[in-house]
């Protein structure tokens, strides 16, 4: 498959599905923030963050898998792709760790839980760091003071995300007003 094969039209709309899905929970992010101010702390604006982050990390994990699929036999798909929307090699979504930790949870919390025991574990946690209980374990979570979000022991930088989607958003646009 080559950048002009008409094809890749119809895996270009696919992903810009899911740019157009992690802008909208960026939104919805801002949304719930202005709308909270008073009660940014409360167990249910504090879930509601939480999941607009990971849904956004999620479909930057789904467009990563589209420019670079783990399949052999979809490599050239993901260069065409690759080549057609001017994505450099290091592009933050081409970090497979984070898509990984994301696609693979369940079997990552396995073997998190059997090398920390029982302890006090916080499943999901939005807001600054310094605010969890000293005694706490936590799995996932989004320090908002640090723009980090965490999955069991490893970190990850969330703006360089999102600023990459946002521009692959635009060069979406820009392609598919063009053919």
């Amino acid at each position: 498959m080559e950048a002009s094969d008409p094809q890749i039209r119809l895996y270009v709309q696919a992903m810009q599905f899911h740019a157009h899905n992690a802008l909208y929970s960026l939104e919805r992010k801002k949304e719930i923030i202005e709308r909270n101010k008073t009660a940014l702390r409360s167990a249910d604006c504090q879930l509601a963050l939480f999941n607009e982050q990971q849904n956004i990390l999620a479909q930057a994990s789904a467009v990563s898998r589209y420019f670079w699929p783990s399949r052999r036999s979809s490599e050239a798909r993901g260069s065409a792709l690759r080549e057609c929307l001017s994505i450099a090699g290091g592009d933050p979504l081409y970090d497979r760790s984070l898509r990984n930790a994301l696609e693979h949870y369940d079997e990552r919390l396995d073997a998190f839980l059997s090398e920390n025991g029982s302890q006090n574990y916080v499943t999901e946690f939005y807001g600054n760091r310094s605010d969890l209980p000293a005694d706490s374990c936590f799995l996932k979570a989004f320090f908002v003071d640090q723009d980090v979000f965490y999955v069991l022991g490893e970190e990850y930088s969330f703006s360089p995300i999102i600023l990459s989607i946002g521009e692959l958003n635009t060069k979406i646009t820009e392609y598919l007003k063009r053919v």
